[in-house]
């Protein structure tokens, strides 16, 4: 019998899980799920086989199943894809759009100030507002803007973009923040 298990040594869940199929005397193969995650094919296929949904395989106990908005029955698949088509209309080709985790995107829009990005968010906005989702009434987003000034490191304007989105979420969501400098 071959059995793999995509494994994390710091929980004991997991750790109790090996031991358990150790005690049967069947050696598995063992992988580090955190140092070598599966691909989203091979993650697909493994829930699949299991019987579950994505949302079934998740661990709903754990502090990033709601902080990246998990929880939100609203947040399927092909809702994420939606919300990356309306986004992606609204770009120009010089600009990225990337999912960070969860619900959460960015945007990189080059050579763009801080007006015109304001402009184009609300858009983004206001187009995720008025379409149609799949399985869910009604969908929004809250945006942060920033723009990057002068040698400003990464880390300090991402902390002022967590900071605005903080602010458009406790302003009700469905809006656009500035991060201020």
């Amino acid at each position: 019998m071959n059995i793999t298990i995509y494994h994390n040594p710091r929980c004991g869940s997991s750790r109790n899980t090996l031991g358990l199929i150790r005690n049967t005397g069947v050696e598995p193969s063992v992988i580090d799920y955190l140092a070598n995650p599966p691909s989203h094919a091979q993650l697909a296929a493994m829930i699949a086989q299991a019987g579950l949904t994505v949302r079934g395989a998740i661990r709903a106990r754990e502090a990033p199943y709601a902080e990246l908005g998990l929880d939100n029955p609203a947040l399927t698949d092909a809702a994420l894809r939606i919300v990356g088509a309306i986004t992606c209309a609204q770009l120009r080709t010089s600009d990225l759009l990337a999912r960070m985790g969860g619900d959460q995107f960015q945007v990189v829009a080059t050579d763009t100030d801080a007006r015109a990005a304001l402009t184009m968010a609300e858009k983004i906005r206001a187009a995720i507002a008025a379409a149609a989702f799949p399985g869910c009434d009604r969908l929004t987003v809250s945006i942060a803007v920033a723009q990057a000034v002068g040698e400003e490191s990464a880390d300090a304007l991402m902390l002022r973009v967590n900071a605005a989105l903080a602010r458009a979420k406790r302003a009700g969501r469905n809006c656009v923040e500035l991060a201020m400098q």
